[in-house]
């Protein structure tokens, strides 16, 4: 990672970033961010996992401009700004999908917390699911196709993508448990492209598969628990990856595999490798630990959202910001 005098620059070859160093000042310290989006006005949306700020509304330079939805999600974890500028959150443990405007009125909601679906699944154990099963359970993320339906990955309790109509009825699903191909351990982002390509992060098979929009295998990709996209107008895929962690011995809280730290990977639409986000030392201060969420503006800035220190095997430092933002340089 190259430093040029105190500015902390990322990435190599045509990506490189600056790290925008205080975004969001102190609104993010100690506060989970599970999500975060933009909308066509350059509005960025953080989804947190504080009851009292829920989602908070920034400019590009990191000011707060807004904040809604205090109270209404049992536990956040992912978002997304729809073409029309409407916002779509993903509450996994209150099994539901809401759609806001963008000043946080709610317009409709997919609620399944009455009755989630049965799967086998036991909470915190993502292996438990045995069968996939209708929508939700544990939803994790959402996307908005080129046609306006709605494409939900089923996440935590489930095995399963499923299709929506933009008025929320339910049109198909696919998806079953396992490590083989349209199969998953975790399908934990997803995201569409202008082609109608739908991927999905099948996290704890650490790789991101590629379906057709019926919902077909076409491809796999290694990425090391991959856990959401940003694709740009160009179709270069950013990859969030949470990285693959083992047990180090006493004295050394964690070891990361060889090629698998956190971190940014970014892609072509074949799923080659064009460039990536490393994290500082992992023994050290981390610039990654643990990111959930990603989001690119019209000018190649990134932001990235993390979550809990539980999944940095507690290196992070608790006052740490949880969302950041790269500068394309």
């Amino acid at each position: 990672m190259p430093i040029s005098g105190s500015a902390v620059l990322v990435g190599s070859g045509p990506f490189v970033y600056e790290l925008h160093e205080g975004f969001g000042g102190d609104l993010f310290r100690r506060v989970d961010c599970a999500g975060v989006t933009i909308d066509s006005k350059g509005r960025i949306y953080v989804l947190t996992r504080s009851p009292a700020q829920g989602v908070v509304v920034l400019t590009p330079n990191g000011k707060a401009i807004g904040q809604w939805g205090s109270g209404v999600f049992r536990r956040g974890h992912a978002i997304c700004a729809a073409p029309d500028d409407s916002v779509f959150c993903v509450d996994d443990q209150g099994h539901a999908i809401r759609k806001f405007t963008n000043e946080g009125r709610l317009i409709f909601e997919i609620d399944r917390s009455a009755a989630p679906s049965e799967t086998g699944y036991v909470p915190e154990d993502i292996t438990s699911v045995k069968r996939s099963g209708p929508p939700f359970n544990t939803p994790t993320g959402v996307a908005v196709d080129v046609n306006g339906d709605l494409l939900v990955s089923d996440g935590y309790g489930n095995a399963r993508v499923h299709r929506f109509s933009s008025n929320g009825d339910l049109i198909s699903s696919f998806g079953e448990p396992g490590p083989g191909p349209g199969e998953f351990l975790l399908p934990h982002g997803i995201s569409v492209d202008s082609a109608r390509l739908i991927y999905v992060a099948d996290r704890e098979n650490s790789r991101v598969q590629v379906f057709s929009p019926e919902g077909s295998f076409l491809a796999e990709w290694r990425s090391p628990r991959a856990s959401c996209f940003a694709i740009d107008a160009s179709g270069t895929i950013f990859v969030a990856e949470m990285g693959e962690v083992i047990q180090g011995p006493p004295g050394r809280k964690r070891l990361i595999r060889e090629n698998a730290h956190p971190g940014i990977a970014i892609k072509n639409p074949a799923g080659e490798l064009l460039a990536h986000l490393p994290p500082r030392d992992p023994e050290g201060d981390g610039l990654f630990f643990a990111p959930h969420s990603i989001a690119i503006d019209s000018a190649g800035n990134l932001y990235v959202a993390e979550v809990p220190d539980s999944y940095s095997g507690g290196l992070a430092p608790p006052n740490r910001p949880r969302v950041h933002k790269y500068v394309r340089q």
